[in-house]
C-alpha cells in the first residue's frame, strides 16, 4: 500500500464512527490506484456504517480487483452490506463462478422471503 493509502488509513482511526464513515465516503470520487485498497480495508472495520459506505464505494468503482472482497461481504452481520455487495457482484456476472451466482441468487430469493414476511 502507498504512502498516501496509509496517511488516509490513518487518519480513520477515529474512535467515533460516524466519523470514520465520512473519509471512506468522500474518497469513492478519487481516481488513484489506492482507493480500491483502502475500501477493501475497511470492510474490516467494527462498525457496520463504515462497512456499508465501503461496500457503497466499491459497488460504485466497479473495479475487478473487489470481486473477492464483496464475495466476503455477503457473509457479513450487517444486512445492508450483504444486500449491497450482492447488488454490486451483480455487474460481475461474468466474472463470477457458478456457484457464487447461485449464492446471489439465493440470498436474492431468501431476502424477497423475509420482505414478504414482515408485510404479512
Amino acid at each position: 500500500m502507498n504512502k498516501s493509502a496509509q496517511s488516509f488509513l490513518k487518519s480513520i482511526n477515529n474512535k467515533e464512527d460516524m466519523v470514520r464513515k465520512l473519509p471512506i465516503k468522500q474518497i469513492v470520487t478519487r481516481e488513484e490506484d489506492w482507493v480500491i485498497e483502502v475500501l477493501i480495508c475497511a470492510l474490516k472495520d467494527s462498525s457496520s456504517y463504515v462497512r456499508i459506505e465501503a461496500v457503497r464505494g466499491l459497488a460504485k468503482k466497479r473495479d475487478k480487483q473487489s470481486i473477492s472482497a464483496l464475495i466476503q461481504c455477503l457473509d457479513d452481520s450487517s444486512w445492508v452490506v450483504q444486500n449491497i455487495a450482492a447488488k454490486a457482484l451483480l455487474c460481475f456476472e461474468n466474472e463470477l463462478s457458478e456457484e457464487t451466482r447461485k449464492r446471489i441468487n439465493a440470498y436474492d430469493l431468501k431476502r424477497k422471503d423475509l420482505r414478504n414476511e414482515k408485510k404479512g
